[in-house]
């Protein structure tokens, strides 16, 4: 009997408690920061795999137009690299649709408004312009011929990639001298009011020429023939050259940009920019599988390295080990680095080198 009391009122604190926790609880999945914590299961897909399906379907988009022929660029780029904005697109969303359910819900309305918000974040566009770009010390006049992936250009590697392992492109390719190069690889160049990019080399040097360009037909090499051409270092602030940008530009807004178009309330920008800092990402990275691959990453110290034995227990070769450890967490990859890579861009799981 004197015990009754003392347990009724341990039972109204743990109701108490529990009622606290529950409250809490409700608050943050009805909030924005739903994201950031475990999601309830609700029968509908996940938010960022909804998001990943919207992004294969754009990149599939831009690979096809590459694959036509398109020069792309994009709007945001680092080193020549598309920036991902995939965190950006996700907040974004979750900031104007993150009050209730509607936020990690993806049914048909959580999905028509998460497409909106993709679609206002990722588009591009094609057209012909010109525009004032920095440009480094002039290269003076350069002597330069033309070439194509052709057998009469290339001999035993017609129809191959470049020496640097892309796909030869018009307006875009340009090779240099494999013993004696007039810039290194990787170097881009302002001619004719276009920019290239040191892509490939070849043995001209002897014949005088600087720069081999880049034909999508043997016709057009030949009607370029041998000239010389000023040309400008596309880096640095020493002056301006114009340049006529003709191709497809993709449209990767990055949050600061979404914010500028004033799409959103002042609330919902505070939101976004504390969403979007260093500390929230590292906590929304921290729920995904690159962990749990590291740790297994670790577990293959001592194993060997053979191409040949890669499909043997204990032998992996680099994209071998990439391949297993992604598919023990759940994740299907293809078997070769350049596989690998296509498929990260197609399926949105590129990382930013400040992410890394």
């Amino acid at each position: 009997m004197v015990l009754a009391p003392v347990l009724l009122v341990v039972f109204f604190v743990i109701a108490i408690a529990g009622i606290i926790v529950v409250a809490i609880l409700a608050v943050i999945y009805n909030s924005p920061l739903a994201i950031f914590f475990p999601l309830p299961d609700t029968g509908y897909d996940n938010p960022r795999t909804v998001l990943s399906e919207y992004y294969r379907d754009f990149n599939s988009q831009i690979a096809s137009l590459e694959e036509k022929g398109y020069v792309v660029t994009y709007q945001n780029s680092e080193d020549g690299v598309p920036v991902s904005n995939f965190n950006d697109t996700l907040m974004v969303y979750i900031v104007k649709y993150g009050t209730g359910q509607a936020a990690y819900v993806m049914d048909d309305e959580g999905k028509k408004h998460l497409k909106e918000v993709f679609d206002e974040m990722n588009y591009y566009d094609s057209s012909s312009s010109a525009a004032q770009i920095p440009a480094g010390a002039s290269l003076g006049e350069v002597v330069t011929t033309g070439y194509c992936n052709c057998s009469l250009c290339c001999g035993k590697w017609a129809g191959g990639h470049t020496a640097s392992g892309t796909v030869p492109k018009a307006d875009h390719t340009l090779a240099v001298d494999a013993h004696s190069p007039k810039v290194p690889m990787g170097t881009k160049i302002v001619m004719n009011g276009k920019i290239y990019k040191v892509e490939d080399t070849g043995n001209f040097a002897q014949y005088g020429t600087d720069f081999d360009i880049y034909f999508d037909n043997h016709a057009a090499a030949l009607a370029w023939g041998k000239r010389k051409v000023e040309a400008f270092l596309a880096e640095g602030n020493e002056n301006t050259v114009e340049v006529v940008v003709s191709g497809t530009l993709v449209h990767n807004l990055a949050f600061e940009e979404y914010i500028a178009l004033d799409n959103l309330t002042e609330e919902q920008v505070d939101w976004l920019k504390s969403m979007m800092s260093d500390e929230m990402q590292d906590s929304l990275l921290a729920g995904t599988g690159g962990q749990a691959v590291a740790g297994l990453a670790m577990t293959k110290i001592g194993c060997q390295y053979s191409q040949d034995k890669r499909y043997q227990e204990g032998y992996y070769d680099c994209s071998f080990l990439v391949q297993r450890l992604y598919k023990e967490v759940g994740i299907d990859l293809p078997a070769t680095a350049a596989a690998q890579g296509e498929y990260c861009y197609k399926n949105a799981m590129i990382i930013n080198k400040k992410d890394l």
